[in-house]
């Protein structure tokens, strides 16, 4: 619903321009130190890859929010959707993992952003086994 909404994808646009950019200033600011080892370096390609993902979404949103088109056809609606959900699930199992392995929160928290999940990408993070050597920190790869 929010897609067939153009005020809503400019704003969307917006929102994921800052990230992006956002992404691109901490991974430049922390990849000399994150390449020194290979959990790092896995931390560094995980965060770059969530990026790419989102700039994705940005992109897609990118002609209503330039105004070259004034709506979403049916299917780009439903495309969009789905990328967008897919990311978003994305976005929070990385959160959840990089806090982990952070140490600052226990083996068992989650984000309050689990609330915002479809049921299918909550079972799916839920059924998640504990983080393991070369397992994916993102969801859906």
């Amino acid at each position: 619903m929010l897609a067939a909404d153009p005020e809503w994808a400019q704003t969307a646009y917006d929102l994921l321009r800052g990230c992006s950019h956002g992404f691109r200033v901490i991974t430049a600011r922390w990849a000399a130190l994150l390449t020194g080892t290979d959990t790092s370096a896995a931390i560094l390609e995980e965060i770059a890859l969530q990026s790419e993902q989102l700039t994705q979404v940005q992109v897609r949103l990118l002609p209503v929010a330039r105004g070259r088109v004034t709506e979403f056809q049916p299917e780009e609606i439903n495309e969009l959707g789905g990328l967008w959900r897919r990311e978003f699930a994305n976005s929070i199992a990385l959160d959840e993992a990089l806090t982990q392995l952070s140490g600052k929160r226990g083996a068992d928290w989650v984000t309050d952003g689990r609330n915002l999940l479809e049921a299918t990408d909550l079972e799916a993070l839920r059924a998640r086994e504990p983080m393991g050597e070369g397992r994916p920190m993102r969801l859906y790869t």
